[in-house]
């Protein structure tokens, strides 16, 4: 699975709609210093859940939504979308080594077990 699309709109500074389109991975994003590249990394956090408003870089979460300028009005509301693929894996390739899966330098993947509660304790 990959990401494939962001499409943001309302989001801090990006007022218009605006689309980022991965068409080969991405490994970083470069800028410019004020053009938006914290904030796409913040439209990515923000839509996978995060809920403190001083880790997108606010004091409210109101404040991920565009507040307007001196030529625009705020936005009512703030949109972000994210996009993924899975492309069919190719049977020829061999599995990942290592943690993650397969076997490799760091060994077996590990086990999934069921999910535990910050506290609680699995039974022995």
């Amino acid at each position: 699975m990959r990401l494939e699309r962001l499409t943001l709109g309302g989001f801090k500074s990006f007022a218009d709609p605006t689309e980022f389109t991965f068409e080969e991975p991405v490994i970083g994003v470069v800028g410019p210093n004020g053009c938006g590249k914290s904030n796409v990394v913040d439209a990515i956090k923000w839509v996978l859940g995060e809920r403190s408003a001083r880790s997108l870089r606010g004091t409210a979460m109101l404040d991920v939504i565009f507040a307007g300028s001196a030529a625009r009005k705020p936005a009512g509301m703030a949109s972000v979308t994210l996009t993924f693929s899975n492309p069919p894996r190719d049977a020829e390739a061999e599995p990942p080594a290592g943690p993650t899966g397969g076997a490799g330098p760091a060994g077996p993947a590990p086990q999934v077990g069921p999910a535990v509660p910050r506290g609680d304790t699995l039974p022995r």
